[in-house]
């Protein structure tokens, strides 16, 4: 059975059982506890939690999944992955144990045909009722049915809360698969009993002593994995011999010699997919969050392929064939193959980069090691610096007779998570503690009125107000939060902040002490209306702007980020080039066309289904519940949206572009004003030059007063940038002759030392660190390393022993701040002066360790 059939029979059967039948969430989570989405049920863990209620008693899915804890596992085992997809069938307060238990048996016996005699089940110790259900009613003898402990069947959201027994089903791929011990079982660590269902009856309300009550709308979740489901019907042993990775395996030996290295070829396999669907969920590489993820994967994936010599690069060709295989399910695969293409085709040629300076280093620790021994921190720096998995090192350096000290990275590995989440917990505001199920959702009366009366549910460290509702709009989507005040009695506090939970409530951050304030008391929300009005107008502005975009350069540009505040606009999107500026004047002209033609502003509320029916943009990367927003500005725009929005497009009066970025590889920036604040950047910018074209040149046609405008200001900017250049020029000439008198100064102790063979040159000046280096190493004839830093920038230049770039890392990680470089030279801003001073040992060590 084709994995194609068995998703369609699968879906096929709930639906007929009276199932709403959902696609696919995105890997974008909208559950900010965890990075990706990496179970069935984590779409729906709101309504598990009783904080939303579904539109459906009971939903099936097939739902993308990503699991990062077991990727050094990945291509060594017949069942491991990173990416994978869940069936699924879940019931809120619909059904319960008797019929999930009847839906499973059914879909497994009679839909797909498996043999009853190869089917085992295991129940919760303690859950006599699920036991009775599959003896008494479903026939099952009691010698295979295992009663396990409750590390293997009970399920919990986390310490307090929904939770529950679970029984799950194993398929016996037979005795020559196991352990060979007489009291091999379902359970077992061996190979024989796979698990394949796993039913979570989510019956109990655990609370912080440990009592467990019953919960009035018990539900059920359930998954079975694709992957390991359709390689029982299709009777192989592995999961990469099912058809889900077959073509793509036939794909990749078809560009290798070395069709035999199993390994490699399904650590490929498996990433490539990972990483074709991350990209087109709107997941890009980056160095944080899902972002790092993505790119570690396609690190690894990259690495690998080195070993069985793929062509360079090759990864970004290999997702076509994972586009091929699931676009008819998937459409957003299709729908984003060619931004997909580029993400994968520009990562790729940039860590070859980096991994040729990685060998390199690897190269040069083994050449200098008498010990054979590749210590835990030289592992823990190829691996986080360099992106080198740790079992292609220990494969590498074992070839030449090395051994690795595991336990040493392992320290090192979390030194790192340590670390983070020290600073995790640092950055924590004064309300994180209050994220929690005791508070309703907040009720959001923004859209409508900008002043409300309002009743205070809870009032907390003398500065946090929870109402019951509010008209302030708290930051979400890229849309900054209001301002504005709330007044009781005669006092009156402005508001600082605004913060709203995952689970809706808002938390209205005070300015001064509210002491005086306590729950029930009556309140009046007033928000600032100038600030809403220009926000209203650039957030209007970025639905314009989107289409224009996609006008001008192309349907690929798809939103990936924004931000709008009163003050401006800035809309990442994916471009991989730069804007030509006759391209930026047409994207304005259109944006300033639709506000001219004074356009209502619509506002449609519909489910997700019926909104993409209609044909609304969902944002690329976004997630969204079932129920969702529209806004809709007459055939020009229509998106999902929850921001505060303009009535008409005239009242956003005019669109300028202030400017245009990079912001990482594929993603440009644009920066733009609206309305007075856009009229008053113009007259800065141009003013003036408009006075004297009509005076001099008696000249009243806008076109031909803007040409002279534009070629006077290129010609000045020319100038400009001629004369600064020739200014910085004469500084630096002159800086250096000025610190060739002072170069012995920094060449003396305990400014300079030798360690080992190399002289380290540190020091903190009032100099220009970049220049004075500069001239200290024109008098230096040995190997060297400078850390020279002013109160602004700290700067490491070295002869080539020792990475600049890794040493600055290491420095920051630990005086603050940030920056990078090349192996040579490296830079940084923003860490603490003082803390770089303490560093004197630590960098010595660094030194000595090479």
């Amino acid at each position: 059975m084709k994995n194609e059939e068995i998703r369609n029979k699968f879906l096929n059967y709930f639906k007929g059982k009276g199932h709403k039948i959902l696609h696919s969430a995105s890997l974008i989570p909208s559950d900010p506890t965890v990075l990706l989405t990496l179970a069935g049920m984590l779409p729906f863990k709101p309504y598990f939690l009783g904080i939303e209620k579904s539109l459906y008693p009971s939903v099936s899915t097939i739902q993308k999944c990503v699991r990062m804890n077991d990727i050094e596992n990945v291509g060594f085992t017949n069942r491991h992955h990173t990416f994978f997809e869940m069936l699924g069938n879940f019931s809120f307060g619909d059904y319960f144990k008797k019929d999930a238990i009847f839906f499973a048996w059914d879909v497994l016996t009679n839909v797909f045909n498996l043999d009853k005699k190869k089917l085992y089940i295991a129940v919760f110790e303690k859950d006599d009722e699920s036991y009775e259900i599959w003896k008494s009613e479903m026939g099952i003898p009691v010698n295979k049915i295992f009663s396990l402990g409750e590390d293997n069947n009970f399920w919990a959201a986390g310490p307090t809360g929904p939770c529950g027994p679970c029984s799950e089903i194993y398929y016996d791929m037979g005795a020559e698969y196991g352990c060979r011990s007489k009291d091999c079982a379902p359970g077992c660590d061996c190979n024989r009993f796979l698990e394949i269902w796993n039913l979570v009856f989510i019956e109990f309300n655990r609370d912080h002593d440990g009592k467990m009550t019953p919960l009035p709308a018990k539900n059920i979740d359930t998954g079975m994995g694709l992957e390991r489901i359709a390689s029982i019907l299709q009777n192989v042993h592995s999961n990469f011999d099912t058809d889900l990775f077959v073509p793509l395996i036939d794909e990749l030996k078809s560009i290798t010699n070395k069709k035999d290295d199993t390994v490699a070829i399904r650590v490929i396999a498996d990433h490539v997919r990972a990483a074709t669907y991350m990209i087109s969920d709107g997941i890009v590489p980056s160095n944080e969050g899902r972002g790092y993820v993505l790119r570690r994967i396609i690190r690894r994936a990259v690495t690998y392929g080195r070993r069985i010599d793929l062509p360079k690069p090759f990864l970004f060709k290999l997702s076509r064939k994972v586009v091929e295989m699931g676009h008819r399910f998937y459409p957003e695969l299709g729908n984003q193959s060619a931004i997909t293409e580029k993400y994968l085709k520009s990562e790729e040629e940039q860590f070859i980069r980096t991994l040729e300076d990685g060998m390199g280093v690897l190269k040069k620790l083994t050449k200098s090691k008498s010990d054979k021994i590749l210590s835990g921190a030289e592992l823990f720096i190829l691996y986080d610096t360099y992106g080198f998995p740790v079992e292609l090192i220990t494969e590498i350096v074992k070839e030449q007779g090395f051994s690795v000290d595991l336990n040493g990275f392992k320290i090192e590995m979390e030194k790192q998570k340590e670390k983070a989440r020290t600073s995790s917990y640092a950055n924590k505001s004064n309300y994180s503690k209050l994220d929690t199920l005791k508070y309703n959702p907040t009720e959001f009366v923004g859209y409508s009125t900008l002043r409300s009366n309002a009743k205070v549910i809870d009032f907390v460290d003398s500065n946090i107000v929870i109402l019951d509702k509010t008209p302030f709009y708290p930051e979400s989507g890229g849309q900054v939060s209001d301002k504005g005040h709330l007044d009781i009695g005669n006092f009156k506090f402005e508001i600082r902040n605004l913060h709203k939970n995952p689970y809706g409530v808002i938390f209205h951050i005070i300015n001064g002490d509210g002491s005086n304030i306590k729950a029930g008391d009556d309140i009046s929300a007033v928000v600032d209306e100038g600030q809403r009005i220009d926000t209203a107008r650039h957030h209007t502005a970025t639905h314009l702007l989107h289409k224009a975009l996609k006008q001008v350069l192309g349907s690929h540009a798809n939103q990936c980020g924004s931000l709008v505040s009163p003050e401006k606009l800035r809309f990442d999107f994916n471009h991989f080039e730069v804007i030509k500026p006759k391209d930026i004047e047409k994207i304005e002209e259109i944006v300033n066309e639709t506000i001219n033609k004074n356009l209502p502003v619509e506002y449609l509320e519909k489910t997700l289904d019926e909104a993409k029916e209609l044909g609304a943009t969902a944002l690329f990367g976004e997630k969204y519940g079932h129920n969702v927003r529209i806004v809709k500005i007459n055939d020009c725009s229509m998106e999902l949206c929850g921001g505060t929005h303009v009535k008409n497009t005239g009242d956003i009066k005019f669109f300028k572009i202030t400017g245009q970025s990079s912001v990482a590889s594929g993603i440009r920036r644009i920066e733009a004003v609206c309305g007075h604040i856009a009229e008053k950047y113009c007259f800065a910018l141009g003013g003036s030059l408009i006075e004297e074209a009509v005076k001099s040149h008696n000249i009243y046609e806008v076109n031909k007063i803007l040409d002279n405008i534009a070629a006077k200001k290129l010609e000045e900017l020319k100038q400009n940038k001629q004369i600064q250049k020739q200014k910085e020029k004469e500084r630096i000439n002159s800086a250096k002759n000025e610190y060739v008198q002072l170069a012995d100064h920094f060449l003396t102790k305990p400014r300079s030392i030798v360690v080992k063979d190399i002289t380290l040159i540190y020091s903190e000046t009032d100099k220009d660190p970049e220049i004075l280096a500069d001239v200290l190493s024109e008098k230096l004839k040995s190997k060297y390393v400078m850390v020279l830093w002013n109160s602004k920038t700290l700067i490491i230049k070295t002869s080539g022993e020792i990475n600049a770039a890794t040493l600055v890392k290491s420095i920051t990680s630990k005086a603050g701040g940030g920056g990078g470089g090349r192996a040579s030279f490296a830079k940084a801003g923003g860490f603490s002066a003082s803390a770089v001073t303490g560093l004197m040992s630590e960098i010595i060590n660094f030194i000595e360790s090479v």
